[in-house]
């Protein structure tokens, strides 16, 4: 959180100091807050405030400026999060753009920043796609990894087991994509195989594959985590 709050300020540093000296901050947050992404879409924005609360009691930032957290309900639809996005821009004036939690909803918020010239600054989403070439503007920011750090690293952790055919399960998304292609740039020869486990597995063994298994826990929150066959994972 430390990082997002270095980028807010830089944004600030930016505007005319003078006329906004005593005005609050407004931060908008999309995340996702009902349905099972809300395992990681409630910690996350209640972090958020915490920090939010923590620097006001310290006397805000900049002069004795506050921050104001917005969040809303993203429902980890990317749409949605467009929409919610756009509201928090157009309704609630907001300042920056904070947030949002899966791979589909982070391009989509993206190019929202873009139409408004919003700052947006995405701590979790950590597809490729979101700060890809045909996609970077000067609005977008990142602060995680990103699927080729975690492909190319499982791939280097993969490339040195004493197997020679090996299988990657992932979702059939943005993210799953991503990575499931760097991890395929290992030594070894890659097949992908579907996101239900069971089958997949029992697929893989059935090619003469040792699978490897690849823990997404509801979306990115350890999504590049990889473990043997028969080890511990989820």
């Amino acid at each position: 959180m430390t990082r997002v709050l270095t980028m807010l300020l830089a944004g600030l540093l930016a505007l005319p100091l003078a006329a906004e000296a005593q005005k609050t901050i407004k931060v908008g947050m999309p995340m996702p807050l009902s349905g099972p992404p809300a395992l990681f879409g409630e910690p996350a924005s209640k972090g958020a405030q915490m920090y939010v609360d923590e620097i006001n009691a310290k006397g805000g930032v900049l002069g004795g400026r506050k921050f104001e957290l917005i969040v809303r309900d993203s429902e980890a639809d990317a749409n949605e999060a467009v929409r919610v996005a756009r509201e928090l821009i157009l309704k609630d004036n907001v300042d920056f753009l904070v947030g949002t939690l899966t791979s589909a909803e982070g391009p989509a918020v993206s190019v929202v920043a873009k139409e408004n010239k919003i700052v947006f600054i995405a701590p979790i989403p950590k597809t490729d796609q979101l700060t890809a070439a045909d996609k970077l503007h000067p609005y977008v920011f990142r602060v995680s990894a990103n699927t080729t750090m975690e492909g190319r690293s499982a791939a280097e952790i993969v490339a040195k087991w004493p197997v020679t055919r090996v299988a990657t399960m992932s979702f059939d998304y943005a993210y799953g994509q991503d990575v499931t292609q760097r991890v395929r740039r290992a030594p070894q020869e890659g097949q992908a195989v579907g996101a239900d486990r069971g089958p997949a597995v029992a697929q893989a063994r059935r090619a003469g594959l040792q699978p490897v298994h690849q823990r997404p826990d509801g979306e990115e929150a350890r999504g590049g985590v990889l473990s043997r066959s028969g080890a511990a994972s989820s």
